[in-house]
């Protein structure tokens, strides 16, 4: 991981008494620290920090969400989810959020947006990782000819659906994804 240690927000604690970086991977860096709560107890604390990332409402003009489905080691299942990827990292600079959906929506979808709106940033699992999404609502989707690859190590196919398919999806459990759940209600309330 390319990420510098100035840029990891737990890192700069002013609680802390000593970190350990324990394993540095391509995705996320794993510490062990040591902190000073406001008692003077001394806790041991592990975790993690994950690159931000991006995620996107993207909504077609026949108002049809979509989705990509992949393949997730983790849970060793197929789930669908809105498109989202990690925001890269360059010359010491996180790449601006709104720059990655658009890269993402187009190499996840094959789609651009000519509008794109923030919605809200959010923090995954706070408890032990720093990984923070911001979720866009992207429409006035555009099919590209030539559009950017997916990663190499991505196989993701997109699909459309509408309202009634989500919530039926939604009620049988077919999506499992929070960062998608927390769109998807968005977008069913809209």
């Amino acid at each position: 991981m390319n990420v510098e240690n100035k840029d990891i927000n737990f890192l700069q604690d002013d609680r802390m008494v000593s970190s350990e970086l324990i394993f540095d991977g391509a995705i996320l860096r794993l510490y062990h620290n040591q902190l000073k709560l406001d008692s003077g107890q001394i806790v041991s604390r592990e975790l993690l920090h994950h690159q931000p990332a991006a995620a996107i409402l993207a909504v077609t003009s026949e108002n049809k969400i979509l989705l990509v489905k992949q393949y997730r080691p983790a849970i060793v299942e197929e789930i669908y989810e809105v498109p989202a990827g990690i925001l890269d990292y360059h010359d010491s600079a996180t790449e601006v959020a709104e720059v990655g959906a658009l890269r993402e929506l187009e190499e996840e979808t094959g789609y651009q947006a000519k509008r794109i709106e923030k919605i809200a940033s959010f923090y995954v699992t706070p408890g032990y990782l720093n990984e923070e999404i911001t979720l866009f609502h992207a429409s006035e989707l555009v099919k590209v000819d030539n559009p950017l690859p997916q990663d190499a190590d991505e196989d993701v196919t997109v699909y459309e659906f509408t309202k009634a398919e989500i919530k039926t999806m939604m009620a049988k459990g077919e999506i499992k994804d929070l960062k998608t759940l927390y769109a998807l209600q968005i977008w069913l309330n809209q």
